[in-house]
């Protein structure tokens, strides 16, 4: 069903052993039931069956991923000295090779193929980045303490290796299930025998499910032991507090790598991309704000330890780790780049090679940005959308879009009415600003409630009741939905004449501050921090487009909830034909709506600096273009249509009032405070 969440995917067995990798997932399966009552003759037939089916995965090889990047010890001759010595102190054999990536993360094993019994170890260069040196050798003696259980890593290796083959007799389809679903289909003994194969090979994999699970639950105990037996190294060499540090950080750093890669999403979007990967990572781990960061080591000392976890969590680590009482032995103090000859064109290099890798040969012709250049733009748009909060009281809700009177922005002929009118708006919007904010919170509420009976009739056109607490209706039947839109929508239209005198005061003030800008003494005043007239007029250009297609964004958004609404609703309801053929006609009213808006929106402009020869709203907002005919991939589109468009609408209105907010300066209003006052 597209965007359904029940499908019931089960996890491969777990990979070589890495610090801070994550859990696995309970593996399910299907509950073993008796066969009674069949011939000898086609039990026996069966059973051949059967072998041939256990064979067929002894007989098929598994496909090794790529190999990784080998670090070169003219890149890194500090860090291959550290290397030696750590190896050295901890009793445990030099790898035989340093290879690089660009995950937070170390790890330890072996080479596959031909070089199998040789070692590697793997950094992750964000993780260099992030941590200081005396973390990286803890993190890297933690890795010799797995170089250092050979007999055990051998054993772990051999019963992942059973798991694995388990995992495959269990889940894997093949041609052979094919040939006994085609066999089923037979009107003749054939499809009698086809069936108690079928039979024969389920209780088979039910039986085998349960070994895998119990071998399974062995094997992550075992390794979740020599993960804290490789901290007893880290714990001696960096010492408790280091090591407790090194584990908050870990964490920070894997938050801040979801913001990251959000970031690089968008810039690839604009067709741009940052030149330094790690260097991204790690500068917004640094730049988290106290809450964050408290939030996220909340999270590492909430976590507990699972059955089938192959590593204990974070803070059964520190628990030990505090217990020891242990200073380390390297006191060493400085950032852990240091053991690189050059740091900075590597991770650069290393991140070409993952863009490419990720993304194919596209990579190629997108502008490559400097990283910091590109945290900077990030930071200003940033204080941008913060300056919609201070500049107008009030944030915009997307169900009302701030739009801009008139057709563009006039010449400022009479300039001093324009500033006196400028500062009469001000004052004006002041006088009703609370009286607009619980307007606001009227309209909000009420158009929301119309929402939830939108998405109740969705489930009534699909055969399903309604939860009436959950939607906010009277009953839960057809009047009863009729009656709570009725009300939400005569509740919310009440509110909307004060709050179009209030957004028209609103727009009137934006649009005689850039009125103003426009005028030669406002602009020498200025100076640099004049934003130039063609600018402003691609913004408003922009802003007028999306404004027009706000209203079918709107449609979008309520027809895509009723959709998800009924995925929500659809587990134990997939061969109700009811239920799938309303899913199915809901999909096309969602396509309905979607296909002329993403065409209204390929002729508006894109307003921003990009690195495409023409860029337009509908590239950046939907870059793979209009959906196939699938109920989960139209689900999809609109929903990133939604969730795109309207920050993309702030932000147009953040860079009008980046441009306009100086102007008001130079008159000598006084700047606002961020949400709160009015005058």
């Amino acid at each position: 069903m597209g965007e359904s969440a029940h499908a019931n995917r089960s996890p491969a067995p777990a990979p070589e052993t890495r610090r801070g990798g994550v859990d696995p997932q309970a593996i399910r399966g299907a509950v073993p039931q008796e066969l009674s009552g069949p011939q000898a003759s086609l039990l026996y037939r069966l059973g051949l069956l059967l072998v041939a089916f256990l064979l067929k995965p002894l007989l098929s090889r598994a496909i090794r991923p790529d190999p990784k990047r080998a670090l070169a010890k003219s890149e890194a001759p500090l860090l291959f000295i550290l290397v030696r010595k750590i190896a050295e102190a901890a009793g445990a054999p030099v790898p035989d090779r340093i290879e690089i990536d660009c995950d937070v993360n170390a790890s330890a094993g072996r080479l596959p193929g031909e070089d199998g019994k040789k070692l590697v170890l793997t950094i992750g260069l964000p993780l260099v980045a992030g941590l200081e040196l005396r973390q990286l050798a803890g993190v890297l003696a933690h890795e010799f303490g797995h170089f250092s259980q050979g007999a055990g890593m051998r054993l772990s290796s051999k019963i992942r290796g059973m798991n694995f083959w388990f995992y495959r007799l269990v889940y894997e389809r093949d041609s052979f299930d094919e040939h006994l679903a085609s066999a089923r289909a037979e009107e003749n003994v054939v499809a009698l025998v086809a069936g108690l194969a079928s039979l024969g090979v389920w209780v088979s994999r039910g039986v085998l499910w349960l070994m895998m699970q119990i071998g399974h639950a062995i094997s992550c105990s075992f390794m979740r032991q020599m993960e804290f037996d490789a901290d007893r190294y880290e714990i001696a060499l960096a010492g408790s507090d280091t090591f407790t540090a090194t584990a908050r950080d870990l964490g920070l750093l894997n938050y801040a790598t979801q913001l990251a890669f959000g970031e690089l999403e968008e810039a690839w979007r604009e067709g741009r991309l940052g030149d330094d990967l790690p260097l991204l990572i790690s500068t917004k781990a640094r730049a988290l704000p106290a809450e964050a960061k408290e939030a996220v080591e909340r999270q590492i000392l909430s976590l507990t330890t699972g059955v089938f976890d192959t590593h204990p969590c974070d803070r059964d680590r520190i628990v030990r780790a505090q217990r020891a009482e242990c200073s380390g032995s390297f006191d060493l103090d400085a950032p852990a780049a240091v053991a690189f000859s050059d740091f900075d064109a590597l991770c650069r290099e290393l991140t070409l090679e993952y863009y490419e890798d990720a993304l194919g040969p596209e990579v190629r012709g997108t502008t490559l940005v400097s990283t910091s250049d590109l945290m900077e733009h990030r930071d200003r748009l940033s204080a941008e959308e913060d300056l919609v909060d201070r500049y107008f009281p009030r944030l915009i809700p997307w169900a009302r879009p701030f739009a801009l009177p008139g057709d563009g922005v006039p010449r400022p002929d009479r300039p001093k009415e324009i500033a006196a009118r400028l500062k009469t708006l001000r004052a004006e919007i002041g006088s009703r600003f609370d009286a607009a904010g619980e307007a606001y919170a009227r309209y909000l509420r009420e158009d929301e409630r119309e929402l939830d009976g939108s998405s109740a009739d969705a489930l009534l056109s699909a055969g399903v009741k309604p939860d009436p607490k959950a939607f906010h209706l009277p009953t839960p039947d057809e009047r009863g939905v009729a009656r709570a839109r009725e009300r939400a929508i005569r509740l919310r239209d009440e509110a909307a004449p004060e709050l179009g005198e209030f957004e028209a005061l609103e727009s009137e003030r934006l649009l005689c501050a850039l009125s103003l800008l426009r005028h030669p003494k406002v602009k020498e005043r200025l100076g640099d921090a004049a934003m130039p007239d063609d600018e402003v007029a691609e913004l408003v250009t922009a802003l007028a487009g999306i404004n027009a297609s706000i209203g079918a964004v709107r449609t979008l958004y309520e027809e895509r909830l009723r959709l998800a609404t009924l995925f929500a609703n659809a587990e134990g309801r997939e061969e109700d034909s009811v239920f799938v053929s309303a899913v199915h006609e809901q999909a096309e009213r969602v396509s309905a709506v979607l296909g002329p808006l993403v065409a209204q929106l390929s002729e508006v402009p894109f307003p921003f600096e990009h690195g495409k020869d023409r860029l337009c709203v509908a590239e950046q907002v939907l870059p793979e273009g209009l959906p196939p005919d699938h109920v989960g991939a139209i689900g999809q589109a609109a929903a990133l249509v939604v969730q795109r468009i309207i920050p993309l609408h702030t932000r147009i209105v953040a860079r009008l009032v980046a441009a306009a907010e100086p102007v008001e300066q130079v008159l000598g209003l006084a700047q606002r405070p961020k949400q709160g006052s009015g005058g």
